[in-house]
C-alpha cells in the first residue's frame, strides 16, 4: 500500500504513520523548499500521486485528486468537509467509492481558547488600545465610554452551535460568570434549544445549512442593549 502525504511531513511524522499501518507500507511525501510545510504545490506530488492508495491532507493541490485514479482512502486533517465539497471531492469521492475520513472534534479545544480570546479583545478593546499604544496616541478623556473596556462578569454570550466547539465556549464563558444561550441544529432532549435572544458576542458557523437557518433579523437580537464600561 501506498500512502501520499499532502504536506511536507518529517521523520517523527512519517514513523508516526508507518507505526499504525501494516507493514511494508510506502509513506511518500514531497520533497525541497518551501513556504508552508502544511501546503504543497501540484508539481511537487504530480508523481506520487496517480499510484497512491490513501491521501493524508491538510490542503489539496488542484487538479491533484483527479490524477489519483488509484485512491481509495482519503485522510482529511481537519473537523470540517466543507472546503472538500466546494472544491468538488466530494462529489469525486462518491463517484469513485473513495472512503473519506475526517478528524472531527480533534481540535475543538484550540477552537474553543481562539474564540474566546476574540471575546476578551473585543471586550477590553485590545486592537484599539495597541494600535494607539503602537502610534504614540493617548486616549483621552481616559475612562470615556469609547475606549473603556467592557466586563465580561454577568453579560450574555449567545452560541449559534453548541457542539464540540459551542460546548466548550460555553463551558469556558462560565468561568468568566457569564450567562450563556445557545441554539443547536436539532432539538434533544438533554440539551434543549434554548432563545436566540441574547446580548453579548454572537459566534456562529459559516455553512450553508447555518445560513439558511440564520437570518439578519435574528443576529439583530443579539445586539448589546447597553455598553458598561
Amino acid at each position: 500500500m501506498k500512502v501520499l502525504c499532502l504536506w511536507y511531513a518529517t521523520d517523527a511524522e512519517i514513523s508516526l504513520i508507518k507505526e499504525v499501518l501494516p507493514p511494508g507500507t510506502e509513506v511518500v511525501t514531497p520533497g525541497g523548499e518551501y513556504l508552508s510545510r502544511f501546503e504543497c504545490d501540484y508539481s511537487d506530488v504530480k508523481h506520487l500521486a496517480p499510484d497512491a492508495d490513501a491521501i493524508i491532507a491538510f490542503s489539496v493541490p488542484e487538479g491533484i485528486l483527479q490524477i489519483a485514479k488509484k485512491l481509495k482512502v482519503f485522510s482529511w486533517l481537519h473537523s470540517g468537509v466543507d472546503d472538500l465539497g466546494l472544491m468538488g471531492a466530494l462529489d469525486l469521492f462518491k463517484q469513485r467509492g473513495v472512503k473519506l475520513a475526517n478528524i472531527r472534534g480533534a481540535n475543538a479545544v484550540a477552537v474553543a481558547e481562539q474564540a474566546m480570546m476574540f471575546v476578551l479583545a473585543l471586550a477590553k478593546k485590545t486592537l484599539l488600545k495597541h494600535r494607539a499604544t503602537e502610534e504614540g496616541k493617548l486616549l483621552f478623556p481616559l475612562y470615556d465610554d469609547e475606549y473603556g473596556s467592557g466586563m465580561l462578569h454577568g453579560r450574555t454570550i449567545g452560541l449559534i452551535g453548541i457542539g464540540n466547539i459551542g460546548g466548550r465556549i460555553a463551558k469556558r464563558a462560565k468561568g468568566f460568570d457569564m450567562q450563556t444561550l445557545g441554539v443547536r441544529r436539532t432539538r434533544a432532549a438533554s440539551r434543549p434549544s434554548c432563545s436566540m435572544q441574547c446580548t453579548g458576542s454572537t459566534s456562529c458557523a459559516t455553512t450553508s445549512s447555518w445560513q439558511r437557518r440564520i437570518q439578519k433579523r435574528h443576529i439583530s437580537f443579539s445586539a448589546p442593549r447597553s455598553s458598561p464600561r
